[in-house]
């Protein structure tokens, strides 16, 4: 990172009033998915439809409605995972060439995996990755594409996300293996859940959430509690292992998405009964942009 301090983003152009969240990239970062919710009409509500915005043309439009929290798309754009807030939770898949759904964990599906949120396809496409938040086991899980062969490989992991290399995953855990023991720090380990290590020596860990590894794996982007009652986005040196804050403002940024080259992070500002907005900031610069600038 080129700046010697960081440009916080609390003196930014304003953002459209138009509620967007949860976003990620497609392959070659000419579009960004995200969750809005349109609640313009009290007795029609509409919440967590997917839709996509066109950074070249500008256009943005609905993909689909179904509740859909946490999404990840496949490589040639046809089909998204998410869950939602039922309970049990469970993962399902969205196709858009048929637009049919079909869910891909739980009872009467190819695993018996409960309580499955944060699906997130291998860089490479050949696998999903899952967190199993309740019941026993619970951990990171590792199914195949189709949800076949599910297997649970970290017990108490979760937030799991994927190493560009498709082999290694990063998620947060206990250090001393349960939620009711010690901390809460940054793990990485093998897709096998072998050789699991240690990232970081967090002191204060209650908000810390979303590890994300950059394209090249140089670099870990991940929130934390920032005091204030704030959660904000820090970057972590992957070799060797410095830790710095690059955002600040009012509420919670969350939900954290590097595009595809590298060069910027998308993240949520949400800030509690008012908003949800989406917002960019340059990796090197720290310079901090609306995704929807106010006209």
């Amino acid at each position: 990172i080129e700046s010697e301090d960081p440009i916080w983003d609390t003196d930014i152009p304003a953002s459209e009033d138009f509620t967007a969240s949860n976003g990620f990239w497609n392959q070659d970062g000419s579009k960004i998915f995200f969750q809005h919710d349109d609640l313009s009409n009290s007795e029609n509500l509409k919440i967590d439809e997917i839709w996509y915005y066109d950074i070249n043309s500008g256009e943005r439009g609905k993909v689909f409605s179904d509740f859909a929290i946490n999404a990840d798309i496949n490589v040639d754009e046809s089909k998204f995972i998410y869950h939602k807030a039922n309970i049990p939770e469970y993962l399902y898949e969205y196709s858009v060439n048929d637009n049919s759904i079909r869910r891909l964990t739980g009872t009467s599906t190819t695993n018996d995996l409960e309580n499955t949120i944060l699906g997130r396809y291998s860089p490479d496409y050949s696998k999903i990755l899952t967190t199993v938040i309740a019941g026993k086991p619970r951990g990171i899980a590792i199914m195949g594409i189709n949800g076949k062969n599910a297997e649970l490989i970290v017990e108490y992991g979760i937030m799991g996300g994927w190493f560009p290399d498709s082999k290694r995953i990063i998620y947060i855990n206990w250090v001393e293996g349960s939620p009711a023991k010690n901390t809460k720090q940054i793990f990485e380990a093998n897709i096998d859940g072998s050789n699991q290590k240690v990232l970081t020596d967090l002191k204060n860990t209650y908000r810390l959430f979303n590890p994300v590894v950059s394209p090249d794996g140089k670099t870990i982007a991940f929130g934390n509690d920032a005091g204030e009652g704030n959660s904000e986005l820090f970057l972590m040196d992957y070799e060797t292992g410095e830790i710095r804050q690059i955002t600040k403002g009012i509420g919670f940024a969350e939900s954290f998405a590097w595009s595809p080259d590298g060069n910027k992070i998308l993240f949520d500002r949400f800030i509690p009964n008012v908003s949800k907005r989406l917002y960019l900031i340059d990796t090197q610069t720290l310079e901090v942009e609306p995704l929807f600038p106010k006209l």
